[in-house]
C-alpha cells in the first residue's frame, strides 16, 4: 500500500485519514499548548487554516 503522501494521496479514503489526522494533531497542540495562551492562539489559528484550506482541496 502507497504511503499517504504518496499515488494513493488522491483517494477518498487517504483523504478521510489525512483529514483525521490532522484533526487529532489539532487536537493535541490545542490540550498541550493550554498553558501558553498566546502560542496557543497562533499554532489553532495555523492549524485550522492549513485543516480548511486542505478540506477545501
Amino acid at each position: 500500500m502507497p504511503s499517504l503522501l504518496g499515488a494513493s494521496a488522491f483517494t477518498p479514503l487517504a483523504a478521510c485519514v489525512r483529514s483525521a489526522l490532522l484533526l487529532v494533531i489539532f487536537c493535541a497542540l490545542n490540550f498541550l499548548t493550554n498553558p501558553l495562551p498566546a502560542y496557543s492562539n497562533f499554532v489553532s489559528d495555523r492549524l485550522k487554516t492549513l485543516f480548511i484550506n486542505h478540506m477545501a482541496s
